[in-house]
C-alpha cells in the first residue's frame, strides 16, 4: 500500500522534499549493499525523495552505496551531504578548511556518481579554521555549480546567526538549511534554536528522531528493532530501559506507542514572532 506523504518545499530554496528522509548512517557497516538497495527502492515506490548521508559514514561506504543505488534514478531525489568530520590523518581529509572542502567535494561526487548534490552540509563547527575561509569556500561550490544549497549540522544557534551575517557582508551565499539534533528526549533546541530559525527563514531537518532505536522497548523481542544489529549511536541498553520505563509506561493506542504520537504535536507548535528589536538583537 502506498503510503500518503506530505512534501515541502525548503524555505528560501526551490528543493520539494517528503516530510520524511531516508538517512544512510549505517549504509555500509549493519545494511550491506543488498539490503540499502531494498530500502531505497522501497523508499522511492512510496513517492518519497529526500535522502541524507555524509562523506565519513562508514568510511566513504555509505556514499558508494548510494551512488551505486541511485544509478539511473538520480533525478528522481534530493541528495544532501556532509563534509568536516575527520576522514583520515591528512590535512585535508576532516576539517573546514578551504583544501578539505574541495576534496570533500570532489570525493563525495566521485562516490556519489554524481555531478552535484542539492544540500551539502558543514557537519559540524571546526573551531582550529576561521569560519570565513570555510564559508569562502562553500561559495565557491555552489558558484561552480557542484552544490545547489548549503547547510548547517550541529552549529548552534548564535554560530548560525554568525554565519548568515558573514555571508550577507561578503555577499556569499548563505546557509540555507539547519540540522540539530532532536527527538523526544533531546530538545533542547525548542527554546532557542527553532525561534532562530523561523526568524530567519531556515529550513529545519532534525536527524536521530528515533535515536537509533532507543524507542523501542527493549523488552519486546516481537519488535522488528530487536533483532537488529545496534547502530554505534544508539544508547546503553541500561539508559534505554530507564527512558522506556519512565516515559512510555503507559499502554498502547492504537497499536504504536504513545511517544510515536507526540512529534506531530510538537512540529505543530506555533512560536511567537519576535519583534523588529528583538530580531537586531539576535543578529551578531
Amino acid at each position: 500500500m502506498r503510503i500518503l506523504m506530505e512534501i515541502r518545499t525548503l524555505n528560501q530554496t526551490n528543493l520539494t522534499v517528503s516530510r520524511v528522509a531516508l538517512g544512510t548512517m549505517t549504509f555500509g557497516a549493519q545494511v550491506d549493499e543488498a539490503a540499502a538497495g531494498s530500502l531505497v527502492n522501497c523508499f522511492l515506490d512510496q513517492g518519497l525523495n529526500f535522502i541524507d548521508t555524509a562523506n565519513v559514514y562508514n568510511g566513504g561506504e555509505a556514499e558508494k552505496i548510494v551512488g551505486k543505488v541511485l544509478q539511473g534514478r538520480r533525478d528522481r531525489v534530493v541528495l544532501a551531504t556532509k563534509v568536516g568530520i575527520k576522514m583520515g590523518e591528512a590535512p585535508d581529509l576532516g576539517g573546514l578548511s578551504r583544501s578539505a572542502i574541495v576534496k570533500g567535494i570532489e570525493d563525495s561526487l566521485m562516490r556519489l556518481r554524481t555531478d552535484y548534490v542539492d544540500l551539502y552540509y558543514l557537519h559540524q563547527p571546526d573551531y582550529d579554521v576561521p569560519l570565513e575561509e570555510s564559508l569562502e569556500a562553500a561559495d565557491h561550490l555552489v558558484r561552480a555549480g557542484k552544490v545547489r544549497f548549503l547547510g548547517a549540522s550541529n552549529y548552534a544557534g548564535w554560530q548560525v546567526c554568525q554565519m548568515l551575517s558573514l555571508a550577507e557582508k561578503k555577499n556569499w551565499q548563505p546557509v540555507r538549511v539547519a540540522q540539530p539534533l532532536y527527538n523526544l528526549i533531546a530538545r533542547g533546541i525548542e527554546q532557542e534554536f527553532l525561534p532562530m530559525c523561523r526568524e530567519f527563514g531556515l529550513a529545519t531537518i532534525a536527524y536521530k528522531q528515533v535515536s537509533a532505536l532507543s524507542f523501542a522497548s527493549p523488552g519486546n523481542k516481537a519488535s522488528p528493532a530487536a533483532n537488529l544489529t545496534p547502530s554505534r549511536t544508539a544508547w546503553p541498553p541500561g539508559r534505554r530501559r530507564r527512558f522506556w520505563s519512565s516515559v512510555t509506561t503507559r499502554s498502547f493506542t492504537n497499536g504504536m506507542p504513545p511517544g510515536i504520537l507526540r512529534p506531530r504535536r510538537i512540529t505543530r507548535r506555533r512560536w511567537p514572532k519576535r519583534s523588529s528589536e528583538d530580531s537586531r538583537l539576535a543578529w551578531p
